[in-house]
């Protein structure tokens, strides 16, 4: 037998709307993947930026025996596996103070700029007028998060659509075929 109307309009579109719909899907995640990882390398570069002059005061000025620059930070109060590592550098390279949260995997790479390493996305400043610097090492755990459910709302705002397009797509070739073969049989 012939294949039917449907499955010779169908099942053609339903392959093209599917590869439409697998390659919009691998861009949105190449897309929203580079977007997030540009923010948040923003974030916490100006984060840095702008904790290294008080990080570097304090610890110069402080006169208790361990200054701790980092101990009044919002983020401390995060999940562990969520909370961003902070490095005080001198420029020997020494660590002359560290946030409080140090998981025993995680050191300090100290390049100036960015860089991945186990699971964190390292940030080091350059040096300041004191010969100091900050590295903030930040979870890959979060961006991850982030990006997930980002991208599962821009899967399902395309996945809807071509479900129900599909749906009316297939009533209407059923339509045709009753049609089609009612005047057939006339």
């Amino acid at each position: 037998t012939p294949p039917s109307l449907f499955q010779t309009l169908a099942v053609p579109l339903l392959l093209a709307g599917m590869l439409a719909l697998a390659a919009g899907i691998a861009t949105s995640v190449w897309i929203f993947r580079a977007e997030y990882d540009e923010l948040f390398d923003l974030s916490m570069k100006t984060k840095a930026e702008l904790l290294l002059p008080t990080a570097s005061y304090r610890w110069t000025h402080d006169e208790s025996e361990t200054p701790d620059p980092f101990s009044s930070l919002p983020d401390a109060q995060a999940e562990d596996e969520e909370k961003p590592i902070y490095w005080l550098i001198d420029s020997a390279g020494k660590i002359v103070a560290r946030s409080e949260y140090q998981p025993p995997q995680v050191a300090p790479v100290s390049p100036e700029g960015f860089m991945t390493v186990g699971g964190y996305r390292h940030f080091a400043t350059g040096t300041d007028e004191s010969g100091l610097l900050i590295e903030i090492a930040e979870p890959l755990v979060e961006r991850d998060e982030a990006v997930f459910e980002a991208l599962m709302a821009a899967i399902l705002g395309m996945v809807i659509p071509v479900l129900l397009g599909f749906l009316s797509m297939r009533r209407s070739i059923g339509r045709v075929q009753k049609r089609v073969i009612d005047l057939s049989a006339a």
